[in-house]
This record gives structure tokens, sequence and C-alpha cells, in this order.
């Protein structure tokens, strides 16, 4: 619903630049606004606009509105209608007999409201059951509505409330008026939920019997009508679903049902008067196919700790014949037949229910499989204790994640920072074995010295940036890694000998000459971020390998990235100001270099000009 606020000063004009804000109903309300027009500033017209939303509460009722604007408050209301409850049914019941009736509970636009309290009410004091309940998630509820009150069946009648309610009002309801026989109208067979075989053998359809007897007048003579939602009647004396009440006072037809499932089978005398009800269930004999699924597919590694509720997954199956019906009482096997994290069932057999289905728990070992690694077979082996063969079987698959197998190293094309230091931001992306984000995790970060740069900047006038020319490329001297000039017997050779892997100049080229964070945990998104630091005058001189490890068993090597210290394009295009590093820290190489021509000692001369002359 659309709001708008009008800003008016004490002489009525409108005022633009005040902030207004909106409130709509009680703390306890769902109700709110959103999409405010500019933040809430009016405009050159002091219009704000907004939208009231109805949150998760559909029911009916008023919503308060307020809009303030610096000490001035407006209000207004809002009438919530709409929502509704219908009923379906029977409108005629025999004494003693129950009638099931059916409520649903929709909002204005015909969506179906789940989780709704409704009270029932009998007017004449007849039996509901329950007598509070709450909508399914189809918006439903039913009401099974005995006629046992002796005031019900001395005035023939009824009438059952519903009342959707919140904690303090009704806002929806609806009555359904019932007649209430005197006569003794009811089913003597079948028993109430008994399973009837869908393919019964020849002439043996079950049977089903009404009584219906008045001392205050004899019903002999008259039709009593069948239906029923599922199958067929037949057998009756008038039509196959019809018949004349003999002087037994009792009728007998037959049912049958191609298709599995419930069915509620009503008998009534003309015009609906009385009338009576009785549940059954069609049940399918044989099964062709079954039908596995994992839910959910991903789960986590046992941890131990007691709460965890992560590692388990629901193993369902649907049982068919071969005509596409469900399939009730088959009993089901199931079998983990691979399983490299060493889970376990909680329960290696079940029963299908009315609706084919039958589920067991898998929970999850303490490590984790490749996707889809975990195998769970189900096969079907009898239908009501009665072996079926062939057996038939069916298989699905799920995956154990939880334990880190990949970090990855990424970045993006910016750097930044204040001088005289840069900062370039990498990330480290923490997957288990299902590509799923593993959050918490910590990444340990580590910087390597790889190569170093001699060389200097010269400025293109015609492409108008400072353009780097390297005059020698260098290996990093420290060869284990340990910040210290070493000398034999520690490496084979003094560190910084010129004539093998140093230029010698006494230290450690290119040096740490960068820093980075130490550690980073794992986001929702699986990423933990790492931020290297180092001066601005290191910008295209020095070669640096990032390492990022999640050290957790299981896990593929390191990753690394291999980077050349960037720098920021702004620092680069201005010919009268020096970029950072305009020359080299590690200097412009040594013009004399090539009088060493050994390719024993000196194998390239880009080593040999690495050597320092000053």
């Amino acid at each position: 619903m659309d709001l708008t606020a009008i800003v008016l000063s004490a002489t009525k004009q409108t005022l633009s630049g005040k902030t207004v804000i909106f409130t709509a109903g009680t703390a306890t309300d769902t109700a709110f606004v959103d999409n405010v027009s500019a933040s809430g500033v009016s405009d050159a017209n002091g219009r704000v606009t907004a939208k009231l939303n109805l949150g998760g509460n559909k029911v009916n009722r008023t919503i308060k509105l307020t809009a303030t604007a610096d000490s001035a408050n407006a209000e207004n209301s809002v009438d919530v209608t709409g929502t509704g409850i219908t009923v379906s049914g029977t409108s005629s019941i025999a004494f003693n007999d129950i009638a099931k009736l059916i409520f649903a509970v929709k909002d204005s636009a015909g969506t179906a409201l789940p989780n709704m309290t409704v009270n029932f009410n009998s007017e004449n004091g007849n039996t509901i059951s329950p007598a509070t309940g709450v909508t399914d998630a189809a918006g439903q509820i039913i009401a099974s509505v005995k006629a046992d009150s002796l005031l019900a069946v001395t005035l023939g009648k009824d009438v059952i409330t519903a009342n959707a309610v919140t904690d303090t009002t009704t806002y929806a309801s609806v009555k359904q008026p019932l007649t209430i026989s005197s006569a003794s109208f009811a089913f003597t067979a079948p028993a109430v939920a008994t399973e009837i075989p869908l393919t019964p053998a020849t002439g043996s359809a079950p049977t089903v019997t009404v009584e219906w007897a008045d001392a205050a007048t004899s019903p002999i003579g008259k039709t009593m009508f069948f239906t029923t939602t599922r199958g067929t009647i037949a057998g009756g004396t008038v039509t196959p679903d019809s018949s004349t009440l003999p002087a037994a006072g009792k009728v007998s037809v037959t049912v049958s049902s191609a298709t599995a499932g419930p069915a509620i089978i009503t008998a009534s005398g003309p015009g609906g008067i009385p009338a009576a009800t009785r549940e059954v269930v069609f049940v399918a004999t044989s099964a062709n196919n079954v039908t596995v699924q994992a839910v959910p597919g991903t789960i986590q590694v046992t941890t131990g700790v007691a709460s965890q509720t992560n590692n388990s997954s629901t193993i369902s199956v649907l049982v068919r014949d071969k005509a596409n019906n469900l399939v009730k009482n088959a009993g089901v096997s199931f079998t983990v037949t691979v399983d490299p994290s060493g889970g376990a069932l909680k329960s290696a057999r079940a029963i299908t229910d009315v609706n084919g289905s039958a589920s067991v728990i898998y929970t999850a070992g303490t490590t984790s499989s490749a996707s889809n690694g975990v195998t769970i077979q189900a096969t079907v082996t009898d239908i009501n204790g009665v072996p079926i063969i062939p057996v038939v079987m069916n298989t699905t698959n799920l995956t154990v994640a939880g334990q880190v197998l990949e970090v990855r190293l990424g970045t993006d094309n910016l750097v930044g920072g204040t001088a005289p230091v840069y900062t370039k931001t990498y990330v480290a992306m923490v997957t288990d074995a299902a590509g799923n984000a593993v959050v918490g995790t910590e990444v340990r970060f580590a910087l390597r010295p790889s190569r170093y740069f001699k060389g200097y900047y010269t400025f293109d006038g015609v492409r108008l940036f400072w353009v780097q020319t390297i005059t020698a490329t260098c290996l990093n001297e420290d060869l284990n890694f340990n910040g210290i000039l070493d000398v034999p017997p520690v490496v084979l050779v003094n560190e910084d000998d010129k004539l093998s892997n140093g230029n010698g100049n006494g230290r450690l080229d290119p040096g740490n000459v960068a820093t980075v964070t130490g550690t980073g945990i794992t986001d929702a998104s699986g990423v933990a971020t790492a931020t290297i630091t180092y001066p601005r005058d290191r910008t295209g001189w020095a070669e640096l390998i990032l390492e990022g490890r999640a050290g957790v068993i299981g896990n593929d090597p390191p990753d690394v990235r291999t980077l050349v210290l960037p720098g920021a394009s702004k620092d680069f295009v201005d010919a009268n100001v020096l970029p950072p590093g305009a020359i080299s820290p590690y200097g412009t190489g040594d013009p004399n270099a090539s009088i060493f021509t050994n390719p024993v000692i000196l194998p390239n001369l880009a080593v040999v000009t690495c050597r320092d002359t000053n």
C-alpha cells in the first residue's frame, strides 16, 4: 500500500528538506514501512512517499500509522480486510455419527495461510475434535463433529462456528448449519480405516453395509444413496450406487478402486438426510519401482559436538506399482554401499505409509567424501509381510563435506594505501569437496622473496606515463628463507656470493620488503582476507610469493601466487613528478658484467649483471 506524507509549515506552506520518520502498528505487529523516498527527506513539494508492508501477519486488523517531522506528528490508520474462512463437508448427520468438516483460512488474494489458530463451537452441544487447532501447510484444518447431543437431536439441527483468532481478537468466522437426524443411520461394514486391495480376486470386492432405523418413522422402502471420493460403487438394487431399504433395514453395496489412497464413502437418504461417512484406504498390492532421495544432499562431517544437527540426512523412499500408485505397507531395507566418511544409518528397515513413503536417518562420519561420494541403497522386499519376487531397488547419493579440501588465492586490479606505503589485498577462498564455503576456518598467510630487478623509470611523452626499464633480473639470495645471511655449511655457498647467487653487497636481496596479514578467518562465503603492505619505492622492483594455507587434515598443498609489487596508476602519469622507485632500490646493474663469461660459474648474463659495483 502506498503512503504519502506532506510536510507543512505553521502557515500551511510545503517544506522541503525535512526528514520524515514513519512508524506502523505496535511493537508486536509485523507491519513495517519500506521503500521510503529520498531516505525520508521531503522533496520540493514537501512530499515523502513510502509503502506499507504487512509482513508475516495477514490477519484482518487495524494498523495505526504515524509520520513525524521535527516535532510535528500526523496519524492515520489502515484496515486490513479480506482474510476469511471457508468450509466444506456434509450438512447432515445422524445421531451418534461423526461428520468431518474442512475449514480453510485464506487472505484477500486467496493465498492459503498456514499456522493460523482456529477455535470451534457447537451451538447445541455436539462434540467437536479438536476444539482448537492450527491450519496446516495448505491453510486447512479438519474438525470432526459427533452428533451426541440430545438437545441437537431433539431440535434436529446444530450450527458449527469456526473462529480464526489471534491472542486478543477474532478476525474471521464462518458458520456451518447441520441437520441432525434422530434416525439410527450408521455403517456396519467396513471398519474405519479398512485397507482395501486395488485388485481383489473375482467376486471379492469388499462389501459396504449401512443400517437405517427410525422408531418415529419407518424408513423401509426409502432409497439409500452411496458416493465415494475414490473408486466406484456397485451392486445397488435401483442403480449401481443406490438401493431401496428392505425390511431387514440394511443395504449393502461393493466398492473398488483402480487408484491407491484414502477415500471417504458417504451414504445418505433422500435429499441427503440422514447421512453417514466411513473412511477407508485403497492400497496397492505390488511394487514396480522405488525412488530414493537424500535431504539434504550435502551434510557436514560429525564433529562430536553434542548440539550438532547439520551432520545428518533423511533418506526417503517413494514406492509405486506399475500403474504409478503409491504402495502402502511396503517393507524397505536400507544399506550403505559406499561411504568413505564412515557414517551410519540409524535404522536398516522402514514401512511405507499411505503416501508410499518411508524414511531413515543417515549420520555422517568424521571424514569428508567426494561430491556424491556416499551411496545408499533401498530395497523393497515385501508388502504386508508377503515377499515380492523379484525385489525392487534403487540408490541415492549424498556428499559429506566440511573438511577443507581447497584453498585458492585471488585478487583484483586495485592498489590502496597511504604514503609512503601501498597495500594490496588478496582473498583466500576455502571450500569443501562439494564446493561449499567453509566458514570459520583459519587461513595462514606467508610471503617469500622470489626475485628482484635492477633498472629505472623514464617518462614516455607519447603514451604519457612512466615506463620501467629492467636492466637485470636477479634471484632471491635468501636460499632457506630464514632472513639470515648464511654461509657454508648452513648453505652450500655464501648466499651473497657474487660468483653464484648473490650480488656481493653484504646483505640479502630483495629481503623481506613487505608484510602480510598473518592469519584470517573465513566468513559466511568461505573468504579470508590478506593485506600486503610495502614501501612505495619497491613498486615493480621486488617479486614475492604469497602462500595461503588452511592447515586442515585432508587439505591439498597450499595455494601460492607470485606477484611483482604493484603501484597505483595515478603515481605514474605526471611527467613533472618522479614515480616511487624511479631508480630501483637494488641499483641499475653492473655495466662491466660482460667480462665474466665462465658458463659454469656464471650460467647467464642476467645473474652476472646482478653484481653490485657501488
